[in-house]
């Protein structure tokens, strides 16, 4: 049902990357959630247009290393057991990244990855389909729905299946900063206490 918008965002993703060409790009303006699949097509034509006209400069990325300081050591009795952190780009589009996997020894997992895309705040909502189109599907393995939380464009899923539980639960902070949290045998709740305790919205430059 959702794999047909997906390829879209995908494909007009790729298309406003090219798009962007040199670094001078400037921050598209913030864009509200759009009501249908065609609202959201038509924001992300004029995000490209926007990029493509220019600028006086780019939104500075929050370093990763910063991004990577806000992971915590531990999460409620898991250890963390791996950390990373990158910073880059191409075709005109600069990303920093930071990543973290915890693990307990009655196996509860939960993995973070935070992204800073800068000023391309439009692309950090391509990179999320759910950040197109409101959703709300519920079935005997679980559900997914898109959220707001502090203000902030995000979604939630829960899958069951053979004992195990999964939840994932993305957010788009201050409409740049596209936040992933994904627990095996964890509650929702955690992962949502988890998000508040990374505190990125003080990261994020006052508009």
């Amino acid at each position: 049902m959702w794999d047909k918008p997906r390829s879209a965002f995908a494909l007009l993703a790729c298309a406003l990357m090219v798009a962007c060409g040199g670094s001078d790009t400037p921050e598209p303006e913030p864009a509200s959630a759009p009501e249908s699949f065609a609202d959201a097509m038509s924001q992300m034509q004029k995000a490209a247009e926007q990029m493509s006209k220019g600028g006086e400069g780019e939104v500075a990325l929050i370093p990763a290393q910063t991004l990577q300081e806000r992971l915590p050591p531990s999460i409620d009795g898991m250890e963390r057991v791996s950390s990373e952190r990158n910073e880059g780009g191409a075709m005109g589009m600069k990303v920093s990244t930071a990543k973290a996997s915890y693990r307990s020894e009655d196996n509860r997992e939960i993995s973070i990855e935070v992204t800073d895309m800068g000023g391309t705040g439009m692309l950090a909502m391509m990179g999320a389909a759910w950040a197109m189109v409101d959703m709300d599907r519920t079935t005997q393995d679980g559900y997914e729905r898109t959220v707001t939380i502090e203000g902030n464009r995000g979604f939630e899923m829960e899958r069951r299946y053979g004992g195990t539980t999964n939840h994932e639960l993305s957010v788009i902070v201050g409409n740049r900063v596209l936040t992933k949290l994904e627990g095996e045998n964890v509650s929702m709740d955690l992962l949502r206490s988890t998000l508040r305790d990374l505190r990125l919205g003080a990261l994020v430059p006052s508009r």
